[in-house]
Protein backbone atom coordinates (compact mmCIF):
# COMPACT_ATOMS: atom_id res chain seq x y z
CA UNK A 1 0.00 0.00 0.00
CA UNK A 2 3.02 2.13 0.79
CA UNK A 3 4.46 2.08 -2.84
CA UNK A 4 0.68 2.65 -4.20
CA UNK A 5 0.95 6.12 -1.93
CA UNK A 6 3.95 7.22 -3.09
CA UNK A 7 3.34 6.53 -6.80
CA UNK A 8 0.31 8.90 -6.15
CA UNK A 9 2.38 11.01 -4.77
CA UNK A 10 4.83 11.31 -6.99
CA UNK A 11 2.74 11.63 -9.88
CA UNK A 12 1.69 15.13 -8.72
CA UNK A 13 4.82 16.05 -6.61
CA UNK A 14 6.34 18.21 -9.96
CA UNK A 15 2.99 20.75 -9.49
CA UNK A 16 4.36 22.07 -6.97
CA UNK A 17 7.79 23.13 -8.18
CA UNK A 18 6.25 23.70 -11.85
CA UNK A 19 4.32 26.88 -10.23
CA UNK A 20 7.85 28.66 -10.50
CA UNK A 21 7.57 28.26 -14.27
CA UNK A 22 4.45 30.08 -14.58
CA UNK A 23 6.54 33.12 -13.88
CA UNK A 24 7.65 32.80 -17.99
CA UNK A 25 3.74 34.43 -18.58
CA UNK A 26 4.86 37.65 -16.76
CA UNK A 27 5.87 38.97 -20.82
CA UNK A 28 2.48 38.89 -21.78
CA UNK A 29 1.07 41.18 -19.44
CA UNK A 30 0.68 44.72 -19.84
CA UNK A 31 3.53 46.98 -17.79
CA UNK A 32 1.64 49.02 -15.50
CA UNK A 33 0.19 46.07 -14.16
CA UNK A 34 3.34 44.03 -14.00
CA UNK A 35 4.39 44.72 -10.61
CA UNK A 36 0.44 42.70 -9.78
CA UNK A 37 1.34 40.30 -11.54
CA UNK A 38 4.41 39.68 -10.89
CA UNK A 39 3.54 39.63 -7.22
CA UNK A 40 0.40 37.56 -7.38
CA UNK A 41 2.43 34.99 -9.64
CA UNK A 42 5.73 34.75 -6.67
CA UNK A 43 2.86 34.11 -3.69
CA UNK A 44 1.28 31.33 -5.83
CA UNK A 45 4.94 29.76 -6.72
CA UNK A 46 6.21 30.58 -2.87
CA UNK A 47 3.04 28.96 -1.54
CA UNK A 48 3.17 25.80 -3.97
CA UNK A 49 6.60 25.49 -2.95
CA UNK A 50 6.73 25.17 0.20
CA UNK A 51 3.60 23.00 0.01
CA UNK A 52 5.29 20.62 -1.64
CA UNK A 53 8.43 20.37 0.10
CA UNK A 54 6.07 20.04 3.14
CA UNK A 55 4.99 17.30 1.54
CA UNK A 56 8.24 15.94 0.90
CA UNK A 57 9.21 15.84 4.32
CA UNK A 58 6.23 14.00 5.32
CA UNK A 59 7.02 11.75 2.51
CA UNK A 60 10.26 11.45 3.81
CA UNK A 61 9.36 11.18 7.56
CA UNK A 62 6.66 8.06 6.43
CA UNK A 63 9.44 6.52 4.51
CA UNK A 64 12.09 6.69 7.72
CA UNK A 65 9.43 4.45 9.49
CA UNK A 66 9.13 1.74 6.87
CA UNK A 67 12.43 1.34 6.01
CA UNK A 68 16.20 2.37 7.08
CA UNK A 69 17.36 6.18 6.83
CA UNK A 70 20.01 5.67 3.62
CA UNK A 71 17.28 3.88 1.42
CA UNK A 72 14.28 6.59 2.77
CA UNK A 73 17.36 9.45 1.38
CA UNK A 74 17.87 7.47 -1.73
CA UNK A 75 14.43 7.44 -2.36
CA UNK A 76 13.68 11.18 -1.83
CA UNK A 77 16.18 11.84 -3.86
CA UNK A 78 14.76 10.03 -7.16
CA UNK A 79 11.59 11.44 -6.03
CA UNK A 80 13.46 15.48 -6.73
CA UNK A 81 14.92 13.99 -9.56
CA UNK A 82 11.90 12.07 -11.24
CA UNK A 83 10.23 15.71 -10.12
CA UNK A 84 12.86 17.92 -12.47
CA UNK A 85 11.84 15.38 -15.05
CA UNK A 86 7.83 15.77 -14.60
CA UNK A 87 8.07 19.47 -14.42
CA UNK A 88 9.66 19.43 -17.59
CA UNK A 89 6.96 16.89 -19.58
CA UNK A 90 4.21 19.42 -18.44
CA UNK A 91 5.96 22.30 -19.59
CA UNK A 92 7.49 21.77 -22.50
CA UNK A 93 5.90 18.56 -23.82
CA UNK A 94 2.32 19.62 -22.10
CA UNK A 95 2.02 16.44 -20.66
CA UNK A 96 -0.60 16.37 -17.02
CA UNK A 97 -0.12 13.93 -14.07
CA UNK A 98 -3.21 12.21 -15.20
CA UNK A 99 -2.08 11.28 -19.02
CA UNK A 100 -0.26 8.48 -16.78
CA UNK A 101 -4.06 7.41 -16.89
CA UNK A 102 -5.71 8.70 -20.06
CA UNK A 103 -2.51 7.64 -22.85
CA UNK A 104 0.04 5.95 -20.68
CA UNK A 105 1.89 4.11 -23.77
CA UNK A 106 2.20 7.36 -25.41
CA UNK A 107 3.50 9.18 -22.27
CA UNK A 108 6.21 6.74 -21.63
CA UNK A 109 7.04 6.59 -25.51
CA UNK A 110 7.63 10.40 -25.60
CA UNK A 111 9.25 10.42 -22.09
CA UNK A 112 12.00 8.06 -23.43
CA UNK A 113 12.28 10.26 -26.16
CA UNK A 114 13.08 13.50 -24.22
CA UNK A 115 15.87 11.77 -22.32
CA UNK A 116 17.61 12.37 -25.49
CA UNK A 117 16.59 16.27 -25.59
CA UNK A 118 19.42 18.37 -24.08
CA UNK A 119 16.54 20.63 -22.77
CA UNK A 120 14.94 17.87 -20.88
CA UNK A 121 18.11 17.31 -19.29
CA UNK A 122 18.99 20.70 -18.42
CA UNK A 123 15.73 21.70 -17.20
CA UNK A 124 15.46 18.36 -15.25
CA UNK A 125 19.29 18.98 -13.67
CA UNK A 126 18.10 22.58 -12.47
CA UNK A 127 14.95 22.11 -11.08
CA UNK A 128 16.88 18.89 -9.20
CA UNK A 129 19.26 20.77 -7.55
CA UNK A 130 16.51 24.07 -7.19
CA UNK A 131 14.38 21.42 -4.85
CA UNK A 132 17.09 19.62 -3.12
CA UNK A 133 18.87 23.05 -1.89
CA UNK A 134 15.42 24.28 -1.07
CA UNK A 135 14.59 20.50 0.66
CA UNK A 136 17.84 20.53 2.49
CA UNK A 137 17.57 23.87 3.37
CA UNK A 138 14.57 23.79 4.91
CA UNK A 139 15.26 20.36 7.04
CA UNK A 140 18.32 22.77 8.29
CA UNK A 141 16.64 26.04 9.11
CA UNK A 142 13.71 24.49 10.18
CA UNK A 143 13.52 22.25 13.60
CA UNK A 144 11.79 18.76 13.55
CA UNK A 145 8.51 18.93 15.47
CA UNK A 146 8.70 15.09 16.38
CA UNK A 147 12.71 15.75 17.31
CA UNK A 148 11.86 18.68 19.84
CA UNK A 149 9.24 16.42 21.05
CA UNK A 150 11.97 13.58 21.90
CA UNK A 151 14.38 16.00 23.36
CA UNK A 152 11.24 17.36 25.82
CA UNK A 153 10.95 14.50 27.42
Amino acid sequence: MILVNLGLWLLFFPNAPYLITDLIHLGEYERHILWFDTVGFFIAALAGVCTGLYSLQVTHQVLNQFINSVLAWFIIAASIVLSGFGLYLGRFVRFNSWDLFTNPFYLFRKSFQELQNPLAIQTTLVFTLVVAVLYVSMLILIPNRDANLKNAA
